[in-house]
């Protein structure tokens, strides 16, 4: 019996135009799988790029965790914190 060959990885670069639907796509919270196959890309690959991009569905709410558990604050004065683009200090 005959050994299956494996799959050879083809990449491909990210065009501005890929970028800018991924981003429109984030935007309308598409979820992950639908892009993908409309993209015909990965969904390791979408998550990577967003995360590259800082855009997605989880990356605010992590920045907000982050500052509420480093710093110890409550969570209301994290969020205003994090409109105004700065980081609190003790």
């Amino acid at each position: 019996m005959a050994k299956k060959s494996k799959k050879k990885i083809v990449r491909r670069e990210y065009s501005k135009a890929d970028v800018r639907e991924l981003r429109a796509h984030s935007k309308a919270r598409t979820p992950v799988d639908k892009i993908a196959k409309l993209t015909k890309r990965t969904v390791g690959s979408l998550r990577q790029k967003a995360l590259k991009l800082g855009i997605g569905h989880r990356s605010s709410a992590l920045t907000e965790t982050r500052i509420i558990f480093t710093q110890g604050v409550a969570r209301n004065s994290a969020i205003d914190w994090k409109r105004c683009g700065s980081t609190p200090r003790h």
